[in-house]
């Protein structure tokens, strides 16, 4: 998982990013 996963940032960035993010780390695995 990258250093970018939403739920260890914290949450600071809007939903759409954190969904863009978290499928591109399901595409990735």
């Amino acid at each position: 998982i990258s250093a970018t996963n939403p739920e260890l940032s914290g949450g600071k960035m809007p939903d759409a990013g954190r969904n863009m993010i978290h499928i591109a780390e399901i595409g990735a695995s």
